[in-house]
């Protein structure tokens, strides 16, 4: 985030939490679980969708994921999603969600969840075109491998190899 300047961060409207504030956030959340204090959530399962709207660097995922694993549940059983404005912050949470072995269950779209609240669905529908036309294109190229294979497997055979018509 160090590559932006100031201005353009008031530009986006950035703010970016600090690491200590989100740690407090997540553990409000699950203040809950350990005090008994009737709060609007209930505790984490797997297969649940975890959504950040405007995500930043990733930063109060991080800390979601810290607290789930401190609780003993493991983050890869979750679904993460996460949207930003800002391109590099987009690019800053995919290697994040990464370097925190989150999910392969991961989407994060670069978008204006104000414009476009459907950010996620529209990324995750350009994954999936993105990941079918990657099959279409590997499976051609087996074909044309598979049939380059034994046009090889004749240009290495030498000369001595042909078969020459049996003199009569």
């Amino acid at each position: 985030m160090c590559l932006l300047s100031h201005g353009a961060w008031q530009g986006l409207g950035e703010y970016h939490i600090p690491a200590p504030v989100a740690d407090a956030m997540a553990d409000t959340l699950a203040a809950g679980q350990v005090m008994d204090i009737s709060l609007a959530i209930n505790a984490p399962h797997g297969g649940e969708h975890i959504h950040d709207p405007c995500a930043g660097s990733g930063g109060l995922l991080r800390s979601a994921t810290q607290h789930l694993r401190e609780r003993g549940h493991d983050p890869a059983d979750f679904q993460w999603s996460m949207v930003d404005i800002d391109p590099i912050a987009a690019a800053c949470c995919a290697v994040n969600a990464m370097a925190w072995k989150l999910s392969p269950r991961v989407t994060v779209a670069c978008a204006d969840t104000l414009a476009n609240p459907n950010a996620v669905a529209d990324a995750m529908q350009e994954a999936r075109a993105v990941f079918e036309h990657r099959d279409e294109v590997v499976g051609k190229a087996r074909i044309i491998a598979t049939l380059r294979q034994p046009e090889h497997l004749m240009d290495a055979c030498p000369l001595a190899c042909s078969v020459d018509p049996p003199p009569f």
